[in-house]
């Protein structure tokens, strides 16, 4: 099970064939795959400024995932993470912020092509 990031279900969405690889890896695992409620804004976001076909395959992918839960904990997380971030000089984006924390609360490794995430000490990541 992973928590992932926006860029790896849109480069899952588009066929590419790293972003493939990895998700037949994850597969092979047991438990859903699952993302943080801000990924689903994001992919909402494109969906709705592409084709009627783009719609209904994000909606299909949205759909089988799990939500893991933005409370407490999360905001409280994405707030410290930020304020350490930016005291560094080396601030991610608000939204960001956001999966990185929920991945971290959740105990799952974040899947991202997003090599930002890196600066996240706390953060177990996979890339590719």
């Amino acid at each position: 099970m992973a928590c992932l990031d926006t860029s790896f279900v849109i480069d899952v969405l588009a066929a590419d064939n790293d972003a493939q690889e990895v998700m037949e890896a994850l597969d092979d695992q047991p438990g859903r795959h699952g993302i943080a409620p801000v990924t689903a804004v994001e992919l909402w976001i494109g969906a709705a400024m592409g084709s009627a076909r783009e719609y209904r395959r994000t909606a299909d992918v949205i759909e089988t995932l799990l939500w893991f839960d933005l409370d407490r904990a999360t905001a409280r997380r994405a707030g410290e993470l930020q304020a350490e971030l930016l005291a560094e000089g080396s601030p991610l984006g608000f939204t960001d912020c956001l999966i990185a924390a929920t991945a971290i609360e959740h105990n799952q490794e974040l899947v991202t092509a997003d090599a930002d995430f890196e600066r996240v000490d706390s953060l177990r990541i996979r890339t590719y």
